[in-house]
């Protein structure tokens, strides 16, 4: 998994990857369950690229978004803001 700028591939460190090699890719994506005085934000301004033949593991503590994220990666749920792109194709939302 690499954590990348979704506009420029650049990583924290400076690296530089190839987004054309990118299985997955989240821009600025978030998800807000409930409204109001009860929302609550389980993921806000996620930016992700998983590159192809990657091996990734997600790690956090309870109510971090583990299975939030890949519920929105496949479809399962709709986010609630950002742009998710699976083997080449971005959403609009």
């Amino acid at each position: 998994m690499t954590l990348a700028d979704p506009a420029t591939g650049t990583t924290p460190g400076g690296v530089r990857h190839d987004l054309d090699d990118a299985l997955v890719r989240l821009e600025g994506v978030s998800k807000t369950y409930g409204s109001g005085d009860v929302a609550v934000n389980a993921l806000r301004g996620i930016g992700l690229t998983i590159r192809r033949r990657s091996f990734v593991v997600l790690l956090g503590p309870s109510g971090s978004g583990k299975t939030t994220l890949p519920n929105l990666i496949s479809g399962i749920e709709p986010d609630s803001g950002g742009r998710i792109g699976v083997g080449g194709s971005m959403d609009g939302s």
